[in-house]
């Protein structure tokens, strides 16, 4: 069987044990960001009756997960560095670039201040039901793009199967999180869904890190790199 056919059958198996240091990181990461939740929920009942207080704009809950994302950049470039092929790297440095924009507007409230600029250029009511959600759009865009450009690219992700299972998780609770976000129900749940959404991102970063198979060539390039 050739290296074609090696890897198609690996893609139809069940993943093998994800290395020691990374199940451990993974925990370690994960229990970090829950105990995070916990803390900054029981923080908001106790100091403010608001169990979403610190989940708000330029509050702690948003600085965690601007941190998440950073990690998540820094990873990204690690792999980018370790991976083999231009179509490869130039996929990786782009997902460590999108993770670093996305931390700078968590951080920086970035779509909610487009989705005022917008109101405000063309007039429009802030509190309008269709328009009010203006700034959940934009996120929504940005998981699109996300998507858009990982099957564009999708054979540099899906060789690595624990990445691509951990990431596919991330994504669900990205969707949720989106559901929850146009509905406005519970910002405590939508916020807490990203938190651990963003951690899963990073622990399946980590996961490719450490993945031989990340140093093997595709077998067959990206739709975007036989465009090219």
């Amino acid at each position: 069987m050739g290296i074609a056919g090696r890897q198609r059958l690996a893609q139809r198996l069940p993943p093998g044990p994800l290395p020691h240091r990374v199940l451990v990181t993974g925990l370690i990461l994960l229990g970090v960001t829950l105990v995070m939740i916990a803390v900054l929920v029981w923080l908001g009942i106790v100091w403010h009756a608001t169990p979403s207080k610190y989940f708000r704009e330029r509050r702690a809950g948003t600085y965690y997960s601007g941190a998440l994302l950073i990690a998540a950049g820094a990873v990204a470039v690690g792999v980018a560095s370790r991976t083999e092929g231009p179509s490869s790297r130039r996929f990786w440095h782009v997902a460590a670039a999108g993770f670093v924009y996305l931390a700078l507007d968590d951080v920086l409230t970035i779509h909610e201040e487009i989705d005022r600029g917008v109101h405000a250029l063309l007039g429009w009511d802030p509190g309008h039901w269709l328009t009010d959600h203006l700034d959940d759009a934009i996120v929504a865009v940005y998981g699109i793009v996300a998507v858009v450009w990982t099957y564009w690219h999708r054979t540099h992700v899906l060789r690595l199967r624990w990445t691509t299972l951990l990431l596919a998780a991330a994504f669900a609770g990205f969707t949720a999180m989106t559901a929850l976000d146009f509905a406005g129900w519970s910002p405590t749940v939508e916020e807490s869904l990203k938190l651990i959404a963003e951690t899963f991102i990073v622990i399946a970063l980590l996961a490719a890190l450490h993945d031989p198979a990340l140093r093997e060539t595709p077998s067959q390039a990206s739709p975007a790199c036989r465009s090219s």
